[in-house]
């Protein structure tokens, strides 16, 4: 019954960057919070059964302080109007046209050798003789 506007509200919140800023676990309560309240149903009664936060008021507190503030940055998250989608695949278009790809495979290079640089230089070996270690020590 809830799965439905549990699932909407997953999908806005992929939208946002709430991922970066709240964990999985608030955002999977609030996703059924959201869903409940929705359909006219209270679960806080039972989320402080499941959870065992009846004792611990403030740690309810701050839960569902940070599902709040999910919600909202959810709900003011505004969709991309029409005309600027259109503009951006517009600039895609030009980044993928065959004009320009076909320039930048005859731009390539294998590295730094068109260069005339190269990075290490490879080490001279040098020839040491029995002669060498004698006159050393």
């Amino acid at each position: 019954m809830l799965r439905k506007t549990a699932d909407d509200f997953l999908n806005r919140v992929a939208l946002t960057d709430a991922c970066l800023l709240f964990t999985p676990s608030i955002i999977a309560l609030t996703a059924v919070l959201a869903s409940a309240s929705r359909a006219g149903l209270n679960i806080e009664s039972y989320l402080l059964e499941c959870l065992s936060l009846k004792d611990s008021r403030e740690t309810m507190a701050h839960l569902l302080d940070g599902m709040k503030r999910l919600k909202i940055l959810v709900s003011k998250y505004e969709f991309a109007r029409p005309e600027d989608v259109a503009l951006i695949e517009k600039k895609l278009e030009k980044c993928h046209s065959s004009e320009i790809s076909s320039l930048v495979n005859t731009k390539k290079r294998k590295g730094y050798e068109d260069d005339d640089y190269i990075s290490k230089k490879p080490k001279m070996e040098e020839e040491w003789s029995d002669d060498d270690l004698v006159d050393s020590l």
